[in-house]
């Protein structure tokens, strides 16, 4: 089962967009969280179990995003 590293920015700064009520800081919260994770990709010391929570947690900060947009509308 893929692992994610709690104490990671990425996971900061998608806490910080679930807890936020301004939908513009938590969709710039998002975005912060993905160029993170997109970054942390790009290095080969990664193992396949963490690559593979990555791709999970990319999956899930896009499906909150979405939700978020549409509370937003």
């Amino acid at each position: 089962m893929p692992t994610i590293p709690l104490n990671s920015k990425w996971f900061e700064s998608y806490s910080k967009a679930v807890l936020e009520s301004d939908q513009n800081v938590a969709r710039n919260h998002l975005k912060n969280a993905l160029i993170v994770i997109r970054e942390t990709l790009k290095q080969s010391r990664l193992n396949d179990c963490e690559r593979s929570a990555l791709f999970v947690a990319v999956r899930q900060l896009r499906s909150i995003e979405q939700h978020k947009l549409k509370k937003a509308a």
